[in-house]
C-alpha cells in the first residue's frame, strides 16, 4: 500500500472509522451474544470442525488467486459465512440449510462457495457468472451447478437480512493506519512493509476460527498492527508508532487491550504453526 492511495483527511477517515467500529458492535454484525461458543461444538462429532474450516478457507483463497481476485474477498465471503451459521434462522430455510451445512462438510463447501460467489459481485470490478463459476469451481472441488448456487444465494442473503458489508480486519486495519500515516513520519519502504505485514496477518486470522468464535474484527485489526510493527520496525520509531496506535485506542470504542494482547499471542500461536505446516507440506 503507497503512501499515496492513503487518504490525508484525517476527519473522514476518522468518521469512518467510528462507523465501522459501531456497525461491529451490533447484534446483527458481531453476533457477541453467540460469540462465547461461535457455531462449532467439538464435543459434537457430528459437526464440522475448526481444521475443515481453515481448509475450507484455504481452498478459497486457491479460487481467488486463481481467479486474480484479493484475498479480501474471501475474508468478505468467510465473514458472511460465520455470521450466517451463528445467528438464529430468520426462516425455515435457513435453518434446514445452517443446520446441514454445520454437519455435511459437502453442504458447507456449497455455502462458502456461494458466499464467495456473492463476495466477488460486491468487492470485484469483474463478476463470474454462476455458470462459469460453478464449472470453475467444480474443478477443484465436488461438482457444483449454478442453480445450487444461485438457490444457496438466496438462502444466505435472507439469512443475513441481505446486510452483506460487515466491516472485515484488513478494512479496520488499513483504515487505523491511514489515520496515523499524516502524523507519522515513515519510510514509505517501512511503511509498506508494515502494511503487507497487517495485511497476512488478517489473511491467517480468516482462517483460525478462534479469532471469530472469539474476538471482534478490530480486535483482530489492532492485534495484528502492533504485531506488524513490531516485526517491522525497532528503535524509537517503534515506540512512536505504538504510542500512535495507543493514543487512537484511547479515542474509539476498542476492546481493552487484555483482548487485544490475547489476539497477539494467538497470532504468534498461528503464525508457528502455519510456518510449520507449510514447510511440512513442502517436504
Amino acid at each position: 500500500m503507497k503512501q499515496t492511495n492513503l487518504s490525508q483527511d484525517t476527519t473522514a477517515i476518522a468518521d469512518s472509522l467510528h462507523a465501522m467500529i459501531e456497525r461491529e458492535q451490533l447484534t446483527i454484525y458481531s453476533c457477541h451474544e453467540h460469540k462465547d461458543k461461535g457455531y462449532l461444538n467439538p464435543s459434537d462429532p457430528t459437526m464440522i470442525t475448526a481444521d475443515d474450516r481453515m481448509k475450507l478457507v484455504d481452498w478459497c483463497y486457491s479460487i481467488a488467486d486463481h481467479c486474480q481476485h484479493s484475498r479480501k474477498t474471501v475474508s468478505s465471503a468467510m465473514e458472511m459465512v460465520d455470521r450466517f451459521l451463528s445467528t438464529p434462522s430468520n426462516s425455515a430455510d435457513t435453518a434446514r440449510v445452517a443446520y446441514g451445512a454445520k454437519r455435511d462438510p459437502i453442504k458447507f463447501q456449497l455455502l462458502a462457495i456461494t458466499a464467495l460467489y456473492v463476495a466477488i459481485k460486491i468487492n470485484e470490478n469483474i463478476v463470474i457468472s454462476s455458470d462459469l463459476f460453478a464449472d470453475m469451481c467444480s474443478s477443484h472441488a465436488d461438482i457444483v451447478v449454478a442453480e445450487d448456487i444461485e438457490d444457496m444465494e438466496r438462502i444466505l442473503l435472507s439469512g443475513l437480512s441481505w446486510r452483506c458489508r460487515a466491516p472485515t480486519a484488513y478494512l479496520i486495519g488499513q483504515t487505523i493506519m491511514a489515520l496515523i500515516l499524516p502524523h507519522a513520519e515513515i519510510p514509505e519502504a517501512t511503511w509498506d512493509f508494515v502494511m503487507d505485514e497487517m495485511k497476512y496477518l488478517t489473511e491467517l486470522a480468516v482462517r483460525d476460527y478462534y479469532f471469530f468464535s472469539t474476538k471482534r474484527a478490530s480486535t483482530v485489526a489492532l492485534a495484528a498492527i502492533f504485531n506488524a510493527v513490531e516485526t517491522s520496525i525497532k528503535g524509537p520509531l517503534q515506540k512512536v508508532l505504538e504510542g500512535f496506535l495507543l493514543a487512537t485506542m484511547d479515542c474509539f470504542d476498542f476492546d481493552h487491550s487484555i483482548q487485544i494482547n490475547e489476539a497477539r499471542r494467538r497470532f504468534n500461536t498461528s503464525l508457528y504453526h502455519y510456518q510449520e505446516e507449510r514447510w511440512i507440506n513442502s517436504v
